[in-house]
């Protein structure tokens, strides 16, 4: 029973995991920028090269993450529609992250699209829990009910503040202050990431062990 939506979220678990550590990578960075933010000139430029070299670690571990997690979501999406509603808002991610990719130039813009594109990231994340939470419903499984209300509630708050510290480090930067403020924020940003992350591979690990006695 299920047999699709427990395959897809065995990869939507994976997933979650790697992006856990493209977000471990990028507080890394953030810590990196931030211890060196104030040195020489010849200190910094190092820091900036390790910085880089994260960050491409980083994204590379965000890519597979998404590679996976669209299969799973395509997969799981036949065992209950939450599931396809989030495949849609990743997708429809995607096509605002290209689109904003236009609008390099205009700072406001970017921003906002920046913000945009976290906002639907959290909503896919609550059409999960939302498809656990009903998968859950029609196999009588109380326990991973509750943990999925409970879970939904925290992903929300966890995530939100995160797209808040997002806000504010962009909205400031240009010079060092700001530099360092952003930096500050950005790290504030990626602890609770990793705190959402915890939380959310938490219930996917209960709806995968659920599926698999399914």
């Amino acid at each position: 029973m299920f047999k699709n939506a427990y395959e897809g979220i065995k990869k939507i678990h994976l997933a979650q995991l790697l992006a856990l550590c493209a977000s471990v990578l990028m507080i890394v960075g953030s810590i990196i920028t931030l211890i060196n933010a104030q040195k020489s000139t010849e200190e910094a430029a190092t820091a900036f090269t390790i910085y880089g070299a994260i960050i491409m670690l980083s994204l590379i571990a965000m890519l597979a993450s998404f590679i996976l997690n669209l299969i799973g979501l395509n997969k799981a999406k036949t065992d209950d529609k939450n599931f396809n509603t989030a495949l849609i808002l990743t997708i429809l991610g995607i096509v605002v992250s290209i689109v904003g990719g236009f609008f390099t130039k205009n700072e406001l813009v970017k921003n906002l699209i920046n913000v945009g594109t976290n906002v639907i990231s959290l909503l896919a994340c609550v059409f999960v829990v939302k498809g656990i939470i009903n998968l859950a419903t029609e196999l009588g499984n109380l326990e991973v009910i509750a943990k999925g209300a409970y879970i939904l509630k925290l992903v929300i708050s966890i995530q939100g503040l995160a797209i808040i510290a997002n806000i504010i480090a962009l909205i400031f930067g240009g010079n060092q202050t700001g530099a360092t403020i952003a930096a500050i924020m950005g790290l504030i940003a990626g602890i609770l990431s990793i705190v959402f992350y915890f939380f959310y591979l938490s219930i996917l690990g209960k709806a995968k062990n659920m599926l698999a006695k399914a």
